[in-house]
């Protein structure tokens, strides 16, 4: 079957759904992702009702993007204050305060050990191969929870 022929079908499968065609671009990327290649999925939602309720700054907001660009998978953060005041070129004593806020509004947390986390309601952090394998691992659990009789996996 041709590109065209595709793309046909496509737009009688999206007119049957209700989808408008006119609304919808396709578009090739110009880099492809790869396995080990990290990336954030936001949630937009949160983000629209973090901005209408709490007043961040433009520091605060330049702090908090730099600490995603140090987020790890699940989100945690393995920098200190003076790194983000160095990456940045904000005061110390503007980062600090840009993290106090945060943490106070709960945009950041602090575990037991005081490991540094984003809220994973905002962001998600991994590659591609992180979430493979974890899937592979979430499918191994709903295995084990058939075994089991299980419904759905315990959690």
């Amino acid at each position: 079957m041709g590109a065209k022929d595709q793309l046909n079908r496509l737009g009688k499968a999206m007119e049957e759904a209700g989808i408008d065609t006119a609304n919808v671009i396709v578009a090739k990327p110009k880099h492809t992702l790869k396995p080990r290649m990290p990336f954030m999925f936001i949630f937009p939602d949160v983000w629209s009702k973090i901005l209408d309720e709490f007043k961040l700054t433009m520091t605060d907001m330049r702090v908090l993007i730099t600490l995603c660009q140090y987020a790890q998978f699940q989100n945690s953060i393995g920098v200190n204050q003076k790194v983000i005041a160095n990456d940045t070129g904000i005061s110390k004593a503007n980062v600090s305060r840009s993290f106090n806020k945060l943490l106070n509004y709960g945009l950041l947390f602090k575990d037991h050990n005081d490991a540094l986390w984003i809220n994973p309601i905002m962001f998600a952090k991994g590659t591609l191969w992180d979430f493979h394998n974890n899937e592979i691992q979430y499918k191994e659990v709903e295995n084990v929870a058939e075994l089991l009789g299980l419904e759905e996996p315990p959690f």
